[in-house]
C-alpha cells in the first residue's frame, strides 16, 4: 500500500500501485519469489493456506473494484508477478524491468499496447 498514489484519482490506482511494488527492484520483493520453493511446503500447513486464501481475495475483490477490466488486471497482475520473479532470479536486466514497468502501468491505466 506504500506505493498508492492517493492522487491518481482515475482506476486502476490499485493496480498501478501493484506494478510498481512489484516492480521495485526491494528486498522483499526479491525474497519473496526467491523462497518460492519454501512458500510451496509452507502452504501444505492448513492455517497457511486459508491465509493465503484470504489475502488471494482481497486482492482479488480489491482489484475488481478498481474500475478496470477482469481481464486486463489478470494479464497486467500477473506480468507484473512474472516480471518481479525474473528480475529476483536475475533473469532480466534493470532496463528490462524499467521498460516493462512503464509499459504496464501504461496498461493499468487503460493505455493500449504498441501506444507508448
Amino acid at each position: 500500500m506504500s506505493h498508492l498514489d492517493l492522487s491518481e484519482n482515475t482506476p486502476g490506482k490499485l493496480l498501478r500501485a501493484y506494478v510498481r511494488a512489484m516492480t521495485s527492484g526491494s528486498t522483499a520483493t526479491a525474497q519473496y519469489f526467491t523462497a518460492a520453493p519454501t512458500w510451496a511446503g509452507i502452504y501444505q500447513i492448513h492455517e497457511v493456506a486459508e491465509i493465503a486464501a484470504a489475502d488471494s481475495t482481497w486482492w482479488n475483490e480489491n482489484l475488481a473494484a478498481d474500475g478496470l477490466d477482469a481481464d486486463r488486471i489478470m494479464i497486467v497482475r500477473r506480468a507484473a508477478e512474472g516480471l518481479a520473479a525474473a528480475a529476483a532470479y536475475g533473469d532480466e536486466t534493470s532496463v528490462v524491468v524499467e521498460r516493462a514497468r512503464t509499459v504496464l502501468l501504461h496498461l493499468a491505466s487503460g493505455g493500449e499496447i504498441g501506444a507508448l
